[in-house]
């Protein structure tokens, strides 16, 4: 299949539509990490103490998610670094983009993995 190049307009906004989608990508990674915090579930007539328990049976998740959150914005900042000398892509660019994206979106899959089963 014959490819045509862009327009040179056009490639400065294909350059802009791959960042935007990267910080998208991004974006929803690091919401999703929220989802596995969950409230303490205790009784109506529980005591401070055991809802202290109860919430600390779940330090696991809110370490990993704090670790998590900080490391793919860790990823984002130099990814936005990155794209800064960006101006031109090629298929190549767009694949290795879409690799290093797929390292960014497994994130809230293997912190919950982790923060399940670690031993603490």
């Amino acid at each position: 299949m014959l490819s045509l190049p862009h327009h040179p307009h056009k490639q400065d906004f294909q350059v802009e539509r791959l960042i935007f989608f990267s910080d998208a990508v991004f974006a929803i990674a690091i919401t999703i990490l929220v989802i596995d915090l969950k409230v303490p579930i205790v009784s109506e007539n529980a005591t401070e103490g055991q809802f202290l328990n109860e919430f600390a049976k779940q330090i696991p998740q809110l370490l990993g998610f704090v670790m998590s959150f900080f490391l793919i914005g860790i990823y984002w900042t130099a990814h936005h670094n990155m794209f800064g000398y960006v101006i031109n892509y090629s298929k190549r660019l767009l694949w290795i983009n879409l690799i290093f994206l797929f390292t960014i979106v497994i994130m809230p899959f293997t912190t919950a993995i982790y923060s399940e089963y670690s031993v603490t």
